[in-house]
């Protein structure tokens, strides 16, 4: 448009010059003039096309969800390598109740493994929360493998029998992670409410939680007047790990060969801490 405008222009100066005839002039400068007016009317609305585009462009970009990156191979290998770390740390690890903050813990800890004739020892403790003069803080003992830590608790166990060997009046249980400690509570509920309903059917039948997450059903022998436990019975969460997890844990590795009811272990725990 603009290359038409300075075609006239220029044909108008000749024009001029040459023709002698104002009409064709007139003519010239008025066609001049429309092409004037046509311009700046298009100008006009190519300008409020750009500037309504910009808005729409603007108000879309405030409602589009930024898409999420999808996770990399070396990502998901790196989570699932952190996560079985993470693990096997935890399974390597136990919590004791109930042992003095006066002491050195790693003195503790050397003095129990002696007593208990435990050769592989921790590789750290420490102690979980702050320190208050009101509570004594769990202790927390990492060994080298989860071997290892079943291992400790087995002989710790062992030793309860031995009036040779005097341990200290303790407890120890296995670590649990946060998702563990989310599962163990809903068995403890379970738990409960087995025992609830039991106490309402029988008084000869029993349910009890294990340190290691599986409920135990006990049934009370009525001719030695003693609590044994139900091999056959399992919850059904248990049914497909309850023989691995019974052969892993210490705790209840003296449980499961003497058979007892866990009120009875508390009571010969009472009745052998008072005799030492």
């Amino acid at each position: 448009m603009k290359e038409d405008l300075v075609t006239i222009v220029l044909s108008v100066q000749l024009q001029t010059k040459d023709s002698s005839s104002n009409s064709e002039v007139k003519e010239l400068r008025a066609e001049m003039h429309e092409l004037k007016t046509q311009m700046l009317e298009l100008l006009s609305k190519m300008n409020m096309l750009s500037q309504t585009r910009t808005a729409d462009q603007g108000e879309l970009g405030s409602h589009t969800v930024p898409l999420a990156t999808p996770p990399t191979f070396a990502d998901i290998v790196r989570s699932t390598v952190k996560n079985t770390i993470k693990e096997e740390k935890a399974q390597a690890q136990v919590v004791i109740s109930n042992a003095k903050e006066e002491d050195s813990d790693l003195q503790f800890m050397s003095s129990l493994c002696e007593k208990i004739s435990q050769k592989s020892m921790s590789k750290k403790v420490s102690r979980m929360g702050t320190k208050s003069a009101d509570r004594v803080r769990p202790m927390i003992v990492t060994f080298d493998s989860i071997f290892d830590a079943r291992t400790f608790m087995s002989r710790f166990d062992d030793s309860k029998s031995d009036d040779d060997v005097l341990t200290p009046p303790i407890k120890i249980l296995l670590y649990r992670t946060r998702e563990d400690q989310t599962m163990y509570k809903k068995k403890l509920e379970m738990a409960r409410e087995l025992n609830k309903k039991a106490k309402d059917e029988s008084p000869n039948i029993s349910f009890s939680l294990r340190n290691n997450g599986c409920i135990w059903k006990y049934i009370k022998d009525a001719d030695c007047n003693k609590w044994r436990r139900d091999l056959e019975w399992s919850d059904l969460e248990d049914r497909d790990n309850t023989k691995h997890k019974e052969s892993m844990s210490g705790n209840d590795y003296g449980t499961a060969q003497h058979n007892t009811h866990p009120l009875m272990e508390d009571d010969m725990k009472k009745r052998w801490h008072s005799a030492s």
